[in-house]
Parts: C-alpha cells; structure tokens; sequence
C-alpha cells in the first residue's frame, strides 16, 4: 500500500513542477510597459483600483516595482490627472528612491532612474500600452506610392 502511495505521489509531484512553467509567464507579458526596457530591472505598470496590471491607468495609477515585486513608486489616477495631458512645461508626477516619473507635453510619460550600474535612464512612454523593440527595416511603412495617372492610349 505504502509503495502504490508513493508512486501516485511522486506522478503528482512531476506532473505539477512539470505544469510550473506553463503558467508562468515572461516579463514582457505581464502587462508591464517597459516590454524591452531593462530600467536596472524595475517594471512599470498602468494598474487598477487593486493594483492589478491594466490597460487604463484611470481607476487606479501608474506603478513602478523592483525585480522583487516591492513597489519603488507609485502615482495614483487623481495625481496624474490633477496635471492634465495639455501642459506647457513637463511635469513631476511622483518620486521615490531615485526615480522621477513625469507627464510630458506630449501627454505621454517619462520614468527617469538609476540602474544597478549608477547609470542614468530615461524611459518614455505615450501611455498604458506595451512598449516592443524598435521596428526592423522590413516592418517600417514605406512611403505611398502615387499611382500613375492614366496614360493615353498611343494613337495607331
């Protein structure tokens, strides 16, 4: 009995460290919006009234967290939209622990930190959506092309 106990324990114990890796998910899909950026391994996140990933910061804020998921920053929906998006000058929305997170004119936002390696970083980002890698060559729209205007036909 002892033996048949521990071969179905040990089916279940494989069968579910082999299931871990499945729901894990990669960083850059977890809703963070620095997909690609390192920021000395902090993640940015639009969240909701319960901190959750999201993509409207309007119930809950902008938020930054560290590789161990403690929250570095945090600038709530109410202090964000007490500045506005139409702004003349780039503005302070919250600070902490060496980083700066601004609204810029554009009306996107701005993180500005330290890495690991004291190095200065400055990520920008137009609002809640993923930023990916930069566009390759192939992905870059081409200019329109003009087509031509309709030729005579040559008189025979």
């Amino acid at each position: 009995m002892l033996h048949s106990i521990t071969k179905k324990t040990f089916v279940f114990l494989a069968l579910g460290l082999c299931a871990v890796p499945a729901f894990a998910q990669a960083p850059d899909e977890d809703g963070r919006i620095n997909a690609v950026a390192h920021l000395g391994g902090a993640a940015v996140y639009c969240v909701d009234a319960d901190l959750y990933a999201a993509s409207t910061y309007a119930d809950g804020g902008i938020r930054v967290l560290s590789q161990g998921g403690q929250e570095l920053l945090f600038a709530s929906a109410a202090d964000i939209d007490a500045v506005g998006a139409e702004i003349t000058e780039n503005a302070l929305l919250a600070e902490a622990d060496n980083l700066w997170l601004y609204r810029l004119t554009d009306g996107g936002f701005q993180l500005n930190g330290y890495d690991e390696h004291d190095k200065l970083f400055e990520f920008a980002f137009p609002g809640c959506a993923p930023v990916g890698p930069a566009l390759t060559t192939e992905e870059v729209s081409a200019p329109a092309i003009e087509e031509p205007a309709e030729t005579p036909e040559p008189e025979v």
